[in-house]
């Protein structure tokens, strides 16, 4: 059996569309379909039905493609480690980045290329709650997250924790404050971003108002806090929202006050956001251990460098 073909098929299946899938592979469309073709040949099974403009798996190809998942993800971890082997001081690691954590990453990239010169990090934009699938389907080997992690084939250590703040209008009643408590927030709207986009935040700002005894007001936002849609209802005087202080610290807002919108440290119990790193628990390549071993490092130095200031 052809190992492309077994990867046409994951990503057909992933994507439900050949073209797409032929720009994820890095190949035309006819040599994708000519290997679908083939594998089902040889196995002798249908793995779609094609009814255009749709791409729909059978019931045999729904059977089939956890399997060919593994298959595939055992032979890119071959190769990955075969090619590691050709260049014992090298290595490529690939890193999945939660919003608003890129500083702790770079901190981590700057300590290893001290202890490994050769290894590359390739880093991707991935939310927390996106970062578990990565890590199973191979995407990433090690995710930053502030999500816990709820599965056997995942593994994963707290490395820091960071606060909250509350993005309020510029002319807000509490905007000069040094801190606010939720208690003082009891009759401001809360906006809230759809809950699919950021299902572990949306509950985590939820359960803060339940734990005050806080039953508040809340307007659904189609948008991320920091994104235009909600900065603009914040800056408006339509509500107010919570926010990781580092995805703040990281934005444009945190420059200067001219953009309409203060930014209020929260002093709650229980606010504060363990930040963690995730990879698979089966992990077995030294080059990704080590760089464990360096984020353990690298933040536990800035933490004491942090105390000591």
């Amino acid at each position: 059996m052809d190992f492309r073909h077994l990867r046409a098929f994951v990503a057909v299946a992933e994507e439900l569309h050949f073209t797409r899938a032929a720009e994820r592979l890095h190949v035309s469309q006819p040599p994708l379909s000519r290997h679908i073709r083939q594998l089902e040949q040889e196995i002798g099974v249908a793995l779609f039905e094609r009814t255009r403009p749709r791409v729909v798996l059978t019931a045999a190809g729904h059977r089939l493609l956890r399997l060919a998942q593994d298959l595939v993800a055992t032979g890119e971890e071959f190769l990955g480690v075969a090619r590691a082997i050709g260049d014992e001081r090298g290595g490529l690691v690939k890193v999945g980045i939660g919003p608003g954590l890129w500083q702790a990453v770079d901190r981590v990239r700057a300590y290893h290329a001290t202890r490994f010169p050769y290894v590359s990090l390739e880093t991707i934009d991935l939310s927390s709650h996106e970062q578990a699938d990565a890590l199973r389907r191979r995407r990433i080997d090690v995710g930053i997250s502030r999500d816990p992690v709820n599965s056997s084939r995942l593994w994963s250590e707290p490395l820091f924790d960071e606060g909250l703040v509350v993005l309020l209008p510029q002319g807000h009643r509490l905007a000069t404050r040094q801190a606010v408590r939720l208690k003082d927030l009891a009759h401001d709207t809360l906006l809230l971003h759809d809950r699919k986009l950021a299902p572990v935040a949306y509950d985590r700002w939820l359960g803060l108002y339940a734990a005050a005894k806080i039953a508040p007001k809340t307007m659904t936002v189609p948008a991320l806090p920091l994104q235009q849609a909600a900065l603009l209802q914040i800056a408006s005087g339509r509500g107010i929202c919570l926010v990781s202080e580092n995805i703040v610290r990281n934005s444009f807002l945190s420059v200067d006050g001219s953009h309409g919108i203060a930014v209020v440290p929260l002093k709650e119990p229980g606010s504060r956001i363990s930040v963690s790193m995730v990879w698979r628990a089966n992990e077995k390549s030294s080059t990704v251990l080590e760089l464990l071993q360096s984020s353990r490092d690298a933040l536990r130095l800035t933490r004491k460098r942090v105390r000591t200031g």
